[in-house]
């Protein structure tokens, strides 16, 4: 005869069965996952840092989910619809946020950053604070950033006769430098020149537009694009008088593929004294020419300095996707990314943190001041023209510029018919809405 199990006994037994399910839920559920463009040694970097994450979260694991950019914001798309969107993803661009949030793919932020004792307008430099916001809405954070400042080739200054310990200060400085940098070979043609305006600038005629005459590129109360504003003119008049100072487009353009060619940066090998860029640029000065001899700076100024004559602000894009189940523990995988998580990916890429007064370690072979030199140049920086429409923007103003350049058009032509491209775009979008 079967002996009956008592109520207690089977009681006790449900207890502990629901014990053992309780201690292990963060254990048995499916890793949060983070979808990034980087691959190669890159995606050994990103990787190396979720093991921090998840040495740091045991019962909230994470992986990391290499995601080729081609394509990349087609399938975070067609992830959201199907229901098996990521948890967070990092764009290539901060930019190339808002197209994605007009799809209505992304998760707002505001509720989640409400109140927040590190993601605030405090903690977060402006430049990085007020991008990725639209008419009120946040869907996104920078992810590591940068603003550009003046590296200058010690050597070829020498080499001219300047003194490289006293680099370019004003726009009208650098004009005087340039007169003496600039090197012909015996039959006439270009071999050096101090500046090449749209080349090694981050960010392209945005930024150049920026540092220069402080331009702006949308109306935000308006709802009105602002391309052919009278400064944005006048910058792009300062490159077409500078290069044609020697010898117009085609042979300034010539220099710059003879060396794009062979696979050598003009800069490194002495053909270029001067670039705008951003600090990661350093990296490569350490790997192609460790033993080059240059200096860091601000971007010299163009007539009064003001406020608004600074580098925007450049960075990569953090967002949350719409769908997932469990946005709290996506938000703190999220926050953790963009604070702890950036320290280090700023360290490896030389780079800055989105936060005030964060100091970090750059590789020993950073030359001294280059840290505080950006850092300056971080903190004032501006943020990038926030509009849907910024590939857009930035795509038509390559055509339409190097017409200008040309002289196939005048500068206002040039920005006039990005203008009207860019606008009739943007009204399109706002009408969806």
């Amino acid at each position: 005869m079967k002996r009956l199990i008592s109520g207690k006994v089977i009681t006790l037994v449900i207890v502990a069965m629901m014990a053992v399910l309780l201690a292990i839920p963060a254990q048995a559920q499916k890793k949060l996952q983070y979808w990034a463009p980087w691959g190669g040694i890159w995606q050994e970097m990103q990787e190396t840092i979720m093991k921090e994450y998840n040495r740091t979260h045991p019962n909230v694991p994470a992986e990391y989910v290499h995601v080729t950019w081609q394509g990349f914001r087609e399938k975070l798309a067609t992830s959201v619809i199907a229901g098996t969107a990521p948890d967070m993803a990092v764009v290539f661009g901060h930019f190339n946020v808002l197209p994605l949030a007009f799809q209505g793919i992304l998760q707002p932020l505001d509720d989640l950053v409400k109140g927040d004792s590190v993601l605030n307008p405090n903690v977060v430099v402006p430049g990085a604070w007020e991008q990725n916001v639209w008419e009120g809405k946040r869907y996104g954070m920078n992810y590591v950033g940068a603003a550009a400042a003046m590296i200058y080739n010690k050597e070829v200054f020498r080499e001219a006769g300047l003194d490289p310990n006293k680099p370019p200060k004003t726009w009208g400085d650098l004009v005087e430098m340039s007169a003496k940098i600039v090197k012909y070979d015996s039959k006439g043609k270009l071999e050096r020149i101090a500046l090449l305006p749209w080349a090694g600038v981050w960010g392209g005629y945005p930024n150049w537009t920026y540092f220069m005459t402080g331009g702006q590129f949308y109306d935000s109360a308006a709802r009105k694009m602002s391309v052919d504003d009278p400064k944005n003119v006048e910058a792009l008049q300062i490159m077409i008088d500078y290069i044609d100072k020697y010898g117009g487009i085609e042979a300034v353009l010539g220099l710059n593929q003879a060396f794009g060619e062979q696979g050598i940066d003009p800069f490194i090998a002495g053909k270029l004294a001067i670039r705008f860029q951003h600090s990661w640029y350093l990296s490569s000065i350490n790997k192609f020419g460790p033993k080059l001899d240059y200096g860091v700076a601000p971007i010299p100024t163009y007539g009064a300095a003001s406020a608004t004559k600074v580098p925007f602000f450049g960075s990569d894009g953090a967002l949350i996707p719409k769908g997932g189940k469990r946005l709290k523990e996506a938000y703190e995988l999220f926050k953790w990314w963009i604070t702890d998580g950036e320290n280090i990916w700023a360290e490896t890429q030389v780079m800055h943190p989105t936060r005030r007064n964060v100091r970090l370690k750059w590789p020993d072979w950073v030359i001294p001041g280059a840290w505080e030199t950006y850092s300056d140049v971080v903190a004032k920086a501006r943020p990038a023209p926030v509009v849907p429409v910024y590939q857009l923007l930035t795509d038509r103003l390559t055509a339409e510029t190097d017409l200008a350049l040309r002289k196939q058009k005048s500068a206002k032509d040039a920005l006039m018919a990005v203008q009207v491209d860019t606008q009739k775009e943007l009204d399109k979008i706002l009408s969806r809405r």
